[in-house]
């Protein structure tokens, strides 16, 4: 019996879908993301209130399938009882940064460790075919200030490997919404947990966050073509009268004990000042006055006037890499630009000093920056032996030293064998040595 050749191409052609159905569903991980296609991926990352009234209007979120949306609002618990965006679920932002040591001291805000990142994913029902929007409630504030834990939240997303078109940020955040739209008071709704793991993304995103190691590096003149922004701003720049930027003394408050400073002033050597105010402008709407991100024209301006462009790395900080996470979506998220953020900043650094120097390292250590090598603008909050009012160990503040944790690249090292599976010890002061 002789086959017609229609068939065999029939036959063919039913090969050549089912393999491309079947691997549509399967983006990466070990757990079979679906990252596919979905309508809602095809914005950027900053989307508009339309945007996500669309997504609302049209049933998906907190829905099923590809085109699932989870909105994570960041705004405060008062804010959110007042008004939030129809089927917004709230999320403590003091939940998306945690104490982790790193190499000789503990630090307050950083990344969020492997175990901890899966509670939260899971405890929101996201799993590989959600897409997550960013924003904050309190349309009344006309401020930055609520971008600062959405564009953590965003970060720390990034790093832990969600893919980047899964990740949104609502330009204008509640109030944009609320503006054209209004909000509700109704109560949260009820998410089924996802089994979902860090671990199942395409990867892990180490190089979005540099460590104090390379921040050292950088200082130290052995890593090329980088530059670091303080988005902290300085002296006369229109914003603040005085700036640790700029050395000016008691401009960095302690993060362990109230009423603190950390032991010096100043900026990482060539580091350039960029008020993190400086990504937004003003939007006057119908009900409501509020921030939006610069265009990628007008906020590529503000980076090439000083001197940073798309052909370098770009590092951001500010005190405790919370402020500094605006800097990191004005370049990921806006611009696409090359950027890490430095989570540990100015409050890691600034306390890196030697005890004659009111800070808690040896005078010999090879980790201190209290150095004008290291630091321009250097300014000393404390004289010895009068060091009150300095945060160390000496007035019970919590920078003791782990004398045995040399190894500076601690926090990537447990991540990445958490993400690869190997576990890994992240347990703030926990005093692990890993690879010395």
């Amino acid at each position: 019996m002789t086959r017609k050749p229609g068939k065999k191409i029939g036959v063919l052609l039913f090969l050549v879908l089912a393999l491309a159905l079947g691997f549509q569903g399967c983006g990466g991980g070990s757990g079979g993301n679906g990252y596919a296609t979905p309508s809602t991926t095809s914005t950027g990352v900053v989307v508009s209130a339309a945007t996500v009234k669309s997504w609302v209007d049209s049933g998906k979120v907190n829905a099923t399938g590809f085109n699932r949306v989870v909105i994570l609002d960041l705004g405060g618990a008062a804010n959110y009882s007042k008004g939030h965006i129809p089927g917004a679920q709230f999320l403590n932002s003091a939940n998306i940064y945690e104490n982790r040591d790193e190499g000789v001291i503990e630090d307050v805000n950083m990344v969020l460790d492997g175990p901890t990142m899966d509670a939260l994913v899971q405890k929101y029902g996201i799993d590989g075919n959600t897409t997550i929007v960013f924003t904050s409630a309190d349309p009344t504030s006309a401020s930055i200030v609520p971008y600062w834990t959405v564009c953590r939240a965003y970060w720390t997303f990034r790093y832990w490997g969600f893919p980047k078109d899964r990740l949104k940020i609502l330009d204008g955040l509640d109030a944009a919404y609320a503006d054209q739209y209004g909000l509700t008071t109704d109560a949260p709704p009820a998410v089924t947990p996802s089994t979902y793991s860090v671990r199942d993304n395409p990867s892990f995103r180490v190089d979005l966050r540099a460590s104090l190691a390379d921040m050292i590096n950088i200082a130290d003149g052995k890593v090329p073509n980088t530059v670091v922004i303080d988005t902290r701003g300085q002296d006369g720049d229109g914003y603040d009268v005085k700036s640790s930027y700029s050395g000016d003394k008691d401009q960095t408050p302690g993060v362990w004990k109230a009423g603190t400073w950390v032991a010096f002033e100043g900026h990482i050597r060539g580091a350039i000042a960029i008020n993190s105010q400086k990504f937004f402008k003003t939007v006057k709407g119908a009900s409501y006055t509020y921030k939006v991100f610069l265009s990628p024209q007008e906020m590529a301006s503000v980076f090439t006037a000083a001197g940073v462009d798309s052909t370098k790395m770009i590092v951001v900080h500010c005190r405790t890499g919370v402020i500094a996470s605006s800097g990191f979506a004005a370049l990921d998220a806006v611009l696409g630009w090359p950027v890490k953020n430095y989570d540990g900043s100015w409050s890691q650094w600034g306390m890196l000093a030697s005890t004659a120097n009111c800070g808690p390292l040896d005078p010999n250590s090879p980790w201190r920056t209290d150095t004008p090598q290291r630091t321009q603008n250097l300014t000393f909050n404390g004289t010895p032996p009068a060091c009150t009012g300095i945060e160390d160990a000496t007035d019970g503040g919590a920078y003791t030293v782990n004398s045995f944790d040399t190894d500076l690249n601690q926090i990537e090292e447990q991540d990445s064998a958490y993400f690869s599976g190997g576990g890994g010890n992240t347990n703030s002061g926990s005093g692990v040595n890993i690879g010395c």
